[in-house]
């Protein structure tokens, strides 16, 4: 912290900006980067020009000077000049089946050309310098395809011939960098690399759970071609959107951001589009032009007169199986209507819509947030939220497949005042009028033309088109020009291409026998009677498992892969070539049009098919046959098989819980009877599941006001294990209630005989209930001290009669919540001593002695990488024993710090999350990266601090898209949030890589919450229950969202340009110095936890001296710090080095030097390395010339004992300021 700050990337451009001049070309926006597979060492002085840091050093202003870099939106500006659709990534060897991988790729170059694709290939492009001509192509096109090969795979992981120096690595590195998972398209050219499971390494990270292209046919076979339409559907419009930003109609299927960011996102609830849409032109500009309020005469098949008045409301309505759905995902995939609403809301309602649900969906869709406490128990409430939410965003709410004008009003939160925000309503249903004052589109029946069009093109015979043979015009009528009809058929004739036109027409005679045409129920059952032979049997099975999900559902391949085995034959197949069979069978099923989607981009079922579907699975039950035969048993038995094979794989494999768990509470709901649980050994299975989320999903699916009244029975009959048992199932959903029913669970055990199944219970329980934000008592309270007491109590009983894991993980609780009332966090008792200390000391080690007993019990990948970061949390993240005398971090977290380097090399986010986040606190501690900060203080591990950076960075990453997404919540992840600002913020504060924490709070819910007053409640969870509500007579309190505020804004403007506005901006919200002192002295978590640098009053001490440059009031905030805080030696270190810079810009180098040498020795006292070494070479600083020598020394020494190397030291803090 000198006189002057200095921060960029090592690849950026810098740009110097003095306070009160006008300020140059700055980014709108924080930095950005999506991905960060290779991340820069760390640096902040080391990437900018030296003669611009010589002119520094000789300007005469006592201002202080930021160096920020210009290239903050590089990747924008990399598409905004982008000349190609595609850059094309590929290897040149030979591909798993001996077919020259190069040569397919030039051949789907010359197809895809011949579409008006533009590609850049490097067997034309690249002359002279080829890593500079390839980068230049990634630069220039607005997609990178990637070609999935084995070899591929193998050579981007560096494990090809030229290792890490692979041509394939260094493009497929460079995309990421350049254009984020979302500007990378993958396309498969080898069948068996189809199941995505099988990619290896970063490909599979990167792009295995993306959509993909399917190019795994010969070069002139019909797959091929099929895979190169779809190519070219894709990418095209991606060019097109960035060419011409006005002319959004020219590209009407265009993928969302970062393409376009000014489109409004489509949520996930939105199924994909079909293969091949067609186009209906009247019909289609008709439900536009109302949507868009656009009042322009129309050439339609519209009910309504001419020219159209604006109505905010639309309802497209026709027969089923006429395409309404299909036109409603046109509408919301047009780049028109994307640029002309903030936010699409989309939700499919069915026969027996779930009205609560689907306020929820929609409240995520509008928000990013979870319905609030009143919703959940209201609909009417729920209505009003949905309002007030939409009051300021304008938005089209699709409700597609409405089938009762009832289920209208809970669910259209468009108020009639929103008229004049241009927010639109759009409905499909078969009923007319079934909104009286919205504006009604037709969707009636084909004309000749499209319905020929239909089917020949979806059967492969496009190039009949212009002589259409009899046999299609017959096929046409007898569909009766529908298009669902009409996509069957065509399926059917590409099952028969060779014979279509003799066999057809005969076959749907017969079916239509004597009728004006061919029912959807008589076309699906000739599609899978006509079949090959071989294949039949096995498709049809598949297809009758779909009759399992519900109404409208998007469903992964993956989950299908987990109910695969109760088919018929299936239980023999191993692992790969069940997969292999699935989508095999799934993507037949989806090229004759009775599944929608696709195999990469999920599942989707017509409601007519699915009446098919049940239609045959109450014939066909549950496939249990001794001889695989099928067996007569109804739905409600093939849901009992597929509820009891979801159990038993999530019990088997931790991490398949993720493709268990999406349609659980359907598949609970439709197998199980209501208030018959206790009685149901599967229900029950289900509610006592030791996976929590399993418990809660199955809990869900019964209904909580259900099983909690059917618990009550349990009591009343005496049947209290049971009740007990079902209130436990309860207490993790996310109903208001669960505070309440943890403590009658808890009641209703204590008055039961103990056993050891009680207290196995109780034990869980308890463990729950001690946390639980709604738990409905305070921490220190003497409630919360009888559940500790009997928590021990359990945990000393079952240690003595068992093994096991759970005495262990319920004295870990205990011992746990015992070391945060001693270090001043679970309630405020007393100011820290010395004895207080080192009794914390005396717990942390005991705590660390029992993870790694807990990790001895336990084969399981996550739970040994979750003990590992616990182990690492408790010793760093509540840093007040680090000053007791025997504190050893080599004794506690390994030499060198070898337990935090096992752990981050098992932690995967993808592969953990979901368990991590159900198991003791329910907290993902490597979100947080607390191993880069232990690292960094400790050992000065500059590498360590990296990887930590990276993997936090990614899981907050795909915690924002999934909260974006609607997929889950922010205030679930509220621990993680205010942990990350202690831990990895506060690590990149110790280095000053501003850069870093930039992109690090744009890409994460910190970023959000520092903008976002939604989001800031969210993550603010953690001041609410037992943790955050406990506040003394004297005021003491574990901290408020308010604290928490100043902290994320205080990041925000370190992280931001210093400019004219940003000052203006900060004057207005920063609190005054009675207040930051107020902060200091009473927010005892702030005080207890790892916030040096980036605690609230220490954060707006530096504001007011670094950009606003009132250096006194931050010396007045810094010894109100240091006054109050006697043990926590890294927020006394950070305060006494912010006020060795202050008094060094006011001047007063001897005071600095002082300030300087208290932090070094505060630093020493807790064994932290790094901030030794910054204490160090402040003093040197500060110092007079004849004492350099000696401090010179006392660095030396210190840097001995720095992991970093020399130069890694120097690229990250510059060279040494001699006085």
């Amino acid at each position: 912290m000198g006189g002057f700050s200095l921060f960029s990337c090592s690849c950026a451009t810098a740009q110097v900006e003095q306070p009160g001049e006008p300020p140059g070309e700055t980014p709108s926006t924080l930095p950005s980067v999506s991905n960060l597979a290779d991340l820069p060492s760390f640096s902040s002085k080391n990437s900018f020009d030296l003669n611009i840091a010589s002119e520094l050093s000789k300007s005469e202003t006592s201002e202080v000077i930021f160096i920020r870099e210009r290239s903050a939106s590089r990747r924008s500006r990399s598409l905004r000049r982008a000349e190609f659709h595609c850059f094309l990534a590929h290897d040149w060897g030979y591909d798993a089946h001996g077919r020259d991988n190069h040569q397919r790729v030039c051949a789907l170059k010359a197809a895809v050309e011949a579409n008006g694709v533009s590609c850049w290939i490097d067997a034309e492009q690249l002359d002279g310098d080829l890593n500079f001509q390839m980068t230049q192509g990634i630069e220039k096109s607005a997609v990178v395809c990637v070609f999935i090969t084995s070899r591929y795979i193998q050579k981007v992981q560096g494990l090809g011939e030229c290792g890490l120096d692979d041509n394939c690595k260094t493009e497929f590195d460079y995309a990421l960098l350049r254009k984020g998972v979302g500007g990378l398209l993958a396309v498969v050219m080898e069948e068996p690399l189809l199941d995505t499971s099988t990619w290896e390494g970063v490909v599979g990270a990167k792009l295995g759970s993306a959509m993909y292209v399917d190019l795994t046919g010969d070069v002139d076979s019909k797959k091929w071609a099929h895979g190169v339409k779809q190519l070219v559907r894709l990418v095209k419009p991606r060019l097109e959107a960035l060419l011409d930003d006005d002319d959004v109609s020219s590209s009407r299927f265009s993928a969302p951001s970062p393409f376009n960011p000014k489109l409004a996102r489509i949520p996930p609830e939105v199924g994909a589009l079909p293969e091949f849409v067609l186009e209906r032109k009247d019909v289609y500009a008709a439900l536009k032009t109302k949507v868009l309020h656009e009042s322009h005469t129309l050439v339609t098949s519209s009910r309504l007169p001419h020219p159209v008045a604006y109505k905010p409301s639309t309802v497209a309505t026709g027969l089923g199986g006429v395409g309404k759905t299909t036109l409603a995902l046109s509408i919301v995939n047009d780049t028109d209507i994307r640029a002309k609403f903030e936010k699409i809301c989309w939700v499919s309602l069915g026969h027996e819509p779930n009205i609560p649900i689907l306020q929820g969906i929609l409240y995520r869709q509008l928000t990013g947030q979870t319905m609030p406490d009143e919703g959940l128990r209201d609909v009417h409430i729920a209505s009003e939220l949905l309002q007030t939410a939409a009051n300021s965003v304008t938005t089209l709410l699709v409700l597609d497949d409405v089938w009762d004008a009832k289920h209208l009003a809970p669910l259209n939160f468009l108020s009639d005042r929103q008229a004049t925000s241009r927010s639109a309503l759009l409905v499909t249903s078969r009923m007319r009028s079934i909104l009286p004052k919205a504006a009604e589109v037709e969707c009636g029946t084909l004309s000749n033309e499209s319905s020929l069009k239909l089917l020949l093109e979806l059967g492969g015979q496009g190039h009949l088109l212009d002589n259409p043979p009899a046999a299609a015009l017959e096929a046409v009528e007898l569909c009766k020009k529908l298009p669902l009809a009409l996509g069957v058929a065509g399926g059917l004739i590409s099952e028969l291409p060779d014979t279509w036109e003799d066999d057809l027409i005969p076959l749907l005679r017969e079916m239509a026998q004597g009728t004006d045409g061919v029912s959807v129920h008589q076309m699906v059952d000739a599609a899978l009677a006509i079949l090959p032979d071989n294949v039949r049997l096995s498709i049809e099975h598949l297809f009758i498992l779909f009759a399992v999900f519900p109404e409208d559902a998007i469903v992964n391949v993956q989950t299908v892969d987990v109910l695969a085995p109760i088919l018929p034959g299936m239980r023999e197949k191993d692992t790969h070539s069940l997969r292999l069979h699935v989508r095999q069978a799934a993507k037949h099923l989806v090229r004759i049009n009775l599944l929608r989607g696709s195999v990469g981009s999920g599942l989707q079922v017509h409601d007519l098919v699915r009446e098919c579907m049940i239609e045959r699975a109450e014939k066909v039950g549950a496939f249990q046959g001794e001889g695989g035969e099928l067996l007569e048993g109804g739905l409600v038995a093939l849901q009992r098989r597929v509820l009891d094979t979801l159990l038993q794989t999530a019990s088997a494999d931790v991490n398949a819980i993720e493709w268990c768990s999406p349609f659980l509470r359907w598949h609970m709901k439709q197998a199980t009877s209501p208030g018959k649980a206790h009685k149901d050994e599967l229900a029950m299975r289900a509610l006592t599941h030791a996976d929590s989320t399993i418990r809660c999903e199955a809990a869900s699916g019964m209904g909580f006001e259900v099983i909690y009244a059917e618990a009550k029975e349990c009591v009343k009959m005496g049947e209290r294990m049971a009740a007990a048992q079902l209130m436990y199932a309860l207490m993790g959903t996310t109903h208001p209630m669960t505070g309440r029913v943890a403590k009658e669970a808890w009641e209703v055990l204590q008055s039961m005989e103990e056993t050891a199944k009680t207290r196995e219970l109780e034990t869980a329980v308890l463990s729950s209930l001690l946390v639980m934000l709604n738990s409905e008592h305070a921490m220190g309270s003497p409630q919360f001290q009888r559940y500790v007491q009997r928590l021990e109590q359990l945990s000393q009983l079952q240690h003595d009669a068992s093994s096991g894991m759970e005495p262990l993980i319920a004295a870990f609780v205990k011992g746990f919540l015992d070391f945060m009332g001693k270090e001043g966090i679970a309630a405020y008792i007393t100011e820290p001593t010395v004895e207080t200390v080192d009794t914390s000391l005396t717990i942390v080690e005991s705590l660390h002695s029992t993870l790694v007993s807990i990790s001895g019990c336990s084969s399981l990948k996550t739970e040994k990488a979750l003990c590992l970061s616990y182990r690492n949390m408790i010793s760093t993240f509540m840093p007040r024993h680090h000053t007791a005398a025997r504190f050893d971090p080599d004794a506690l977290l390994g030499v060198r710090g070898a337990v935090l380097l096992e752990a981050m090399a098992l932690y995967d986010f993808t592969a953990m999350n979901t368990t991590l986040k159900s198991m003791v606190f329910q907290t993902n501690w490597f979100m947080s990266g607390v191993p880069g900060l232990s690292l960094l203080l400790f050992w000065g591990d500059l590498s360590g601090l990296q990887t930590a950076y990276a993997q936090a960075l990614r899981s907050h990453q795909a915690v924002l898209k999934m909260c974006l997404d609607n997929s889950d919540s922010a205030e679930r992840y509220s621990y993680e949030s205010y942990c990350s600002l202690a831990c990895i913020c506060e690590a990149l504060l110790l280095v000053d890589d501003r850069c870093r924490l930039g992109t690090l709070l744009n890409e994460s819910l910190l970023g959000q919450a520092a903008k976002d007053e939604k989001t800031l409640q969210a993550i603010s969870k953690i001041f609410e229950g037992p943790f955050g509500t406990w506040r003394t007579e004297s005021g003491y309190r574990h901290g408020s969202m308010q604290s928490l505020s100043y902290v994320l804004r205080g990041l925000v403007a370190l992280a931001e340009p210093n400019t004219e506005e940003s000052r203006a901006a900060l004057v207005k919200w920063l609190p005054a110095p009675v207040e930051l002192t107020r902060i200091a002295v009473y927010d005892c978590a702030f005080r207890g936890h790892s916030f040096g640098s980036s605690h609230p009053s220490l954060i707006c001490a530096r504001l007011y001296g670094e950009i606003l440059g009132y250096w006194d009031t931050t010396l007045q905030v810094i010894n109100s710090v240091l006054e109050v805080e006697s043990h926590n030696a890294l927020l006394r270190t950070e305060a006494y080095r912010l006020a060795g810079t202050a008094y060094d810009m006011i001047g007063s180098r001897k005071a600095a030097y002082n300030a300087a040498q208290n932090a070094l020795k505060e630093a020493a006292r807790a064994r932290y390395a790094w901030l030794e070494m910054l204490a160090i070479r402040e003093m040197l600083r500060y110092c007079d010339a004849q004492d350099s020598v000696s401090i010179r020394s006392q660095l030396a020494a210190v840097e001995e004992r720095i992991s970093a190397t020399k130069q890694e030291v120097q690229a990250c803090l510059g060279d040494l300021d001699d006085p």
